[in-house]
């Protein structure tokens, strides 16, 4: 595993927008472990770096070749970043990226006008999805229906148990030789 400078923490808690150092470290490792390499940049006095680029938070890592340790991140639209960093190969690469999601999207449009069994395949889709929704909210109000039956028939039984309650009670000083037995049994009930 890729270790991880202060530096490259602090960069990505102002440009990940990472809410602390924990989270910086953990955004940093996942876009190192998606991240494309791209190659080696010497830049002028300085060690040789590896290049990497995740094309999720697009952004560039930038590693140290010489001790494996992730140096620091950059947004590709930083101004300050040295030159040498945006060589033609990264440049390349991050409009191969969003040029791969533009081509994939116009090929799925391109499918589904070529191919209109497809287009008629996803609208019998979409009509069965509506059906089932519509099955679901009938079940679901169906289901509320008999919830709402379920507690009146709860409470119209408390209030049966309350009366009976009550009239053991009232039968025990009626009959207080038979009290004892009426009272078993209603607390039986």
């Amino acid at each position: 595993m890729c270790k991880i400078t202060r530096h490259a923490i602090e960069r990505a808690i102002e440009r990940m927008n990472a809410n602390s150092e924990k989270d910086a470290r953990g955004r940093i490792l996942s876009a190192f472990r998606r991240a494309k390499y791209i190659g080696n940049v010497e830049m002028a006095g300085r060690r040789p770096t590896r290049i990497f680029v995740d094309p999720l938070y697009k952004i560039i890592l930038v590693v140290d070749a010489n001790v494996d340790r992730i140096i620091t991140v950059i947004k590709p639209n930083f101004s300050y970043v040295a030159p040498e960093l945006f060589d033609d190969v990264v440049r390349m690469h991050l409009q191969r990226l969003e040029e791969v999601e533009r081509t994939r999207a116009v090929k799925l449009d391109v499918i589904a006008c070529e191919h209109p069994l497809i287009e008629s395949e996803l609208s019998v889709l979409d009509e069965k999805i509506l059906r089932t929704q519509a099955r679901l909210n009938a079940l679901l109000a169906r289901k509320a229906a008999l919830e709402t039956i379920l507690n009146e028939d709860l409470a119209e039984i408390a209030e049966l148990n309350r009366r009976q309650q009550l009239l053991v009670k009232s039968l025990a000083k009626v009959l207080p030789e038979r009290g004892n037995i009426l009272a078993s049994v209603g607390n039986v009930s």
